[in-house]
């Protein structure tokens, strides 16, 4: 008699445990990958280790200052304090001192085929200059070019497509 029933719904068993697995599984997966990770919340006060990106959840004690996301922020009615981050010439994870290679508008730069000058359009004077190693620019033609508003090099980078 339980055989009969067993038989008889077979394919409902069948079923519904395809179904309670898929379910199962399905948890499973967003528990371990898609869940958001929620960390208690920190006292106030308390500087925790900075960890490998060198930043402290708290500002130095006193300063009524929080830090979120790396950026410094006082508290309401608070003046706000100029903050002055270290730079290296050296890129060493932190941040970097660069400088400008000119102070003029410039448009689409590349690099050369080469790659070891930069090329540009001065939108400006409407003339093609090209930085060389010790960052001086040459003029790469005298033709004028008035309103250029895209720049498309072509593979050999000695051509463009200019579009006004």
């Amino acid at each position: 008699m339980i055989r009969n029933f067993l038989l008889r719904y077979k394919n409902i068993f069948i079923i519904t445990g395809f179904a309670c697995l898929t379910i199962l599984l399905g948890f499973l997966i967003y528990l371990f990958f898609l869940k958001p990770i929620i960390s208690p919340p920190e006292e106030p006060g308390i500087v925790a280790d900075p960890g490998e990106s060198g930043r402290l959840p708290v500002g130095e004690p006193g300063s009524g200052q929080v830090v979120d996301d790396g950026e410094i922020k006082p508290l309401p009615g608070e003046p706000a304090k100029p903050i002055t981050k270290p730079t290296s010439p050296i890129a060493k994870g932190g941040l970097t001192e660069t400088k400008p290679l000119n102070n003029v508008p410039s448009l689409s730069p590349t690099l050369s085929q080469d790659g070891s000058q930069i090329q540009y359009y001065d939108q400006s004077s409407g003339l093609f200059y090209r930085l060389d190693k010790d960052g001086e620019a040459v003029l790469m033609s005298n033709q004028v070019f008035h309103n250029v508003e895209t720049i498309t090099w072509s593979p050999q980078k000695n051509k463009a497509i200019l579009e006004y």
